[in-house]
């Protein structure tokens, strides 16, 4: 693989690590988010392997200014879904949206 040290490094981007800096983090007024380095060792980040195809388009949709949604929505179920660890359903991926979503906003207040 091309890629290959850069791929179990870097396709990090889905739900569950997004959830985990919520609940690990402190926020402050404006909805800043901080995590210190004792707060970043607590989240959960996996290494993936991925094909050269894969992290081509997710280094396409980062690079395109794609919207962080966008990202997650072609992440997740690759790191999180069926035939992975921890194999989440559909359903259940969407749960862990709607619970950062729900931290996300009650730190941005909206």
């Amino acid at each position: 693989m091309i890629f290959e040290n850069i791929l179990e490094k870097s396709f990090n981007q889905y739900d569950l690590t997004f959830l985990f800096a919520e609940l690990e983090g402190r926020h402050y007024g404006g909805g800043v988010l901080e995590l210190v380095p004792s707060e970043i060792e607590m989240l959960r980040i996996p290494l993936t392997r991925i094909t050269d195809e894969q992290f081509l388009k997710l280094d396409n949709l980062i690079r395109e200014g794609a919207p962080v949604e966008d990202v997650l929505d072609y992440t997740d179920p690759i790191i999180l879904g069926r035939g992975t660890n921890p194999n989440l359903s559909d359903g259940e991926i969407k749960t862990l949206r709607k619970a950062r979503n729900r931290l996300r906003d009650r730190r941005m207040r909206k």
